[in-house]
């Protein structure tokens, strides 16, 4: 089980490290690439895979299943990007 939560958080701090170095290119092209893409599914995969190993291994009710994925949706929510839309005034 402690092998499990330092996996999580190492997810965790992987997805703000990601997060804090994808803000550049944020800035400069309004969007996001291909690598941070599957930096991001990559992290989920394994955070979600993780969790699912957790329930097989030791959940009984499922209140303990939603318990289990807490890091995922931490995960998730750390790298979600919202892309801004430039709008370029023509005045």
């Amino acid at each position: 089980m402690a092998a499990f939560a330092f996996l999580y958080l190492i997810l965790i701090i992987y997805s703000i490290v990601l997060r804090l170095s994808i803000r550049a290119q944020i800035k400069e092209s309004g969007s996001v690439g291909l690598i941070y893409k599957i930096q991001t599914a990559t992290v989920v995969i394994i955070s979600f895979a993780s969790g699912t190993a957790l329930n097989y291994l030791f959940a009984q009710t499922a209140m303990d299943w939603l318990f289990q994925y807490i890091p995922t949706i931490i995960c998730v929510a750390i790298l979600v990007v919202r892309q801004r839309v430039k709008v370029h005034n023509a005045t």
